[in-house]
């Protein structure tokens, strides 16, 4: 190196690299992460109006104005609480199921025509071709239209022919009419002997009437004209309250004190018990 000549220098000057576009990148992202938000809580606070039961209105039932009311509802909500928001399309049709207070007014809640059958205040619809039979509860106890109905009555006069057991299957392993000579079933002095008959069985009850004591079972006509037919005559008439999941009992079960001896009655059905002369009872 030559005295007094300069050294070049190898140092070179880089262009400086703008952060300006990595800023204004940042920056849209918060804004539009914002904007989203901002969005997201508007249409939260979004509501419409939904039509709601201002009170009980029974299954079969027309609905009129004051059955109505409307409520707030948010605008994105799950499916089964979309609702109705239009009253004037529910007024004047009819319910096709008990809607309790402030139950939101769905489509298959209400039908343009009334029900085909009768409509009790439980709910129950009176089936096809059937027909109600009021029966007293006093003798009955507490007694809903989750039970069902046993219906028999008591002949004093021992006629063998009012009650005639079909060839079924009891389960209490008594002996049915069919198998019982009738002229042997006979008090000491030669009459009749009376007897209990189970008539009508597994009866479904539509409505209870707690004020009346009444329930209202459902019975085919014949069974109906039947049981009026008995109490034409006199008859006592008994029921029995019955559990909807119990087992079905056969009808037309004749039993007079002749037949109560050795034979077994289940009590319940899966045990039994002795009754009679030499008999025993738990």
């Amino acid at each position: 190196m030559l005295p007094g000549v300069p050294v070049p220098s190898t140092n070179r000057v880089e262009p400086r690299r703008s952060t300006l576009l990595p800023t204004v990148l940042t920056l849209c992202a918060i804004i539009a992460a914002l904007a989203a938000a901002g969005y997201g809580i508007v249409q939260q606070r979004r509501t419409e109006r939904v039509v709601v039961a201002t009170r009980t209105i029974p299954n079969g039932a027309r609905i009129t104005s004051d059955d109505l009311g409307l409520i707030d509802v948010p605008l994105h909500r799950p499916q089964q609480l979309a609702g109705m928001t239009e009253p004037t399309l529910v007024v004047g049709q009819w319910t096709t199921r008990e809607i309790g207070p402030n139950a939101l007014l769905q489509p298959d809640m209400v039908q343009s025509a009334p029900p085909g059958q009768p409509v009790y205040p439980s709910g129950e619809l009176l089936g096809a071709d059937m027909v109600v039979l009021p029966i007293s509860t006093e003798q009955i106890g507490p007694v809903t239209s989750a039970d069902m109905l046993h219906i028999g009555y008591l002949d004093q006069t021992g006629d063998p022919l009012r009650c005639q057991a079909e060839a079924t299957t009891l389960t209490t392993q008594l002996p049915r009419a069919a198998d019982t000579d009738a002229s042997v079933a006979t008090t000491p002095d030669g009459n009749a002997q009376p007897y209990a008959c189970r008539l009508l069985t597994n009866l479904n009850i539509l409505w209870v009437d707690d004020a009346a004591k009444v329930a209202y079972v459902e019975v085919p006509p014949p069974g109906a004209l039947a049981y009026w037919s008995l109490k034409a005559a006199g008859l006592v008439t008994w029921a029995e309250r019955y559990g909807a999941i119990s087992t079905p009992l056969a009808p037309l079960d004749r039993l007079d004190p002749a037949q109560i001896t050795v034979s077994a009655v289940a009590t319940p059905l899966t045990s039994t018990t002795q009754l009679g002369a030499g008999g025993t009872q738990p």
